[in-house]
Parts: C-alpha cells; structure tokens; sequence
C-alpha cells in the first residue's frame, strides 16, 4: 500500500507545474499523518519538519525502499 501511495504521490509531484505540488509541498500535507506522536507535546510539534523531511526522502526513493 505505501509502495502505491509512493507512487501516486510521485505522481502528483510530476504534475507540479500545473498544480504547485511539489514533493516537498506533499510531504508537509501527508508527513503529519503518515507518522505522527500518540500525545501532541511541544516536542512532538517541533519535529513536524524532520517528520516531513524523512517522508521526503521515502517520496523520493521509494523505488529503492519497496522494489
């Protein structure tokens, strides 16, 4: 399933000169639910953007993750 969503989302990222999605856009807008913290402290607020750079990283690799 999130070898599919990995590629759908590329996808949508190959689009992004018509709809602004690039893959970093697309990683801040599903990273929050792709990996999330079970309580909502500050520290688990201010690792929202690690969070988002590694399912950047999967985005973009998931070819070599899930082959």
């Amino acid at each position: 399933v999130m070898r599919y969503l990995c590629e759908f989302l590329n996808y949508i990222a190959s689009l992004s000169d018509k709809n602004k999605m690039t893959l970093s856009n697309i990683a801040i807008v599903f990273g929050p639910n792709l990996i999330y913290a079970k309580d909502e402290t500050i520290e688990s607020i201010l690792n929202i953007p690690k969070m988002n750079m590694i399912i950047q990283i999967i985005l973009e690799n998931y070819k070599t993750i899930f082959p």
